[in-house]
């Protein structure tokens, strides 16, 4: 099975799965708009109380990137979508730098389509951080011994903190705090003499 059509991938479930969420109607109706027309309201407080209302979508993350680089409000109704939705970016990211830094024949790279997914990585990440799972294959008696010992810790990082564990999905990887992934595929990019879309 190639990797464009392993429904297992990041970059899949980015372009795929759909997020329940909501978004201004301006935005929502915007394709509609152009073909019937914009409503016309008597009082222009009530056309801008119509442009602000949100309403429910479903979106795939990809859509959805496209709507906050063109400064939609977006909320997302489950917060759970969050953390897996930042799960999928930074595992995609992270497997572009790692083509980008080692692999041959990579062509050119949209680098700004890739910034704006890291952009929409960094508003999305603060929402995902306060609904971060806590990985349940971790027993009771190390989270104790963990407890005991999290001074010494504090000196260095947890061995799952370095490298995350292949068989955890994105959704139960431990987050770290975000950082540009792009700005290392751009400066890996340059060093190598890579060209940009």
């Amino acid at each position: 099975m190639s990797e464009a059509t392993d429904t297992t991938t990041a970059a899949y479930k980015l372009f795929h799965y759909y997020i329940e969420c909501m978004i201004p109607a301006a935005y929502a109706y915007q394709a509609r708009h152009e073909v019937e027309g914009v409503p016309v309201y008597q009082r222009a407080d009530m056309e801008d109380d119509a442009a602000r209302e949100m309403v429910p979508r479903q979106h795939t993350t990809v859509e959805l990137i496209e709507y906050h680089k063109r400064g939609a409000s977006i909320i997302i109704r489950n917060p759970q979508d969050a953390v897996k939705m930042y799960g999928w970016l930074r595992d995609h990211l992270s497997l572009l730098r790692s083509r980008v830094q080692f692999s041959v024949n990579i062509g050119n790279i949209p680098l700004q389509d890739l910034e704006d997914m890291d952009d929409f990585a960094t508003m999305i990440y603060r929402i995902a951080r306060q609904y971060e799972q806590v990985d349940e294959r971790q027993g009771k008696m190390n989270r104790k011994l963990e407890d005991m010992f999290k001074h010494r810790r504090m000196r260095r990082k947890r061995v799952e903190e370095e490298e995350p564990s292949n068989q955890q999905t994105p959704e139960e990887r431990p987050m770290k705090e975000h950082r540009s992934i792009t700005a290392d595929i751009s400066k890996s990019a340059i060093e190598r003499g890579l060209e940009f879309k």
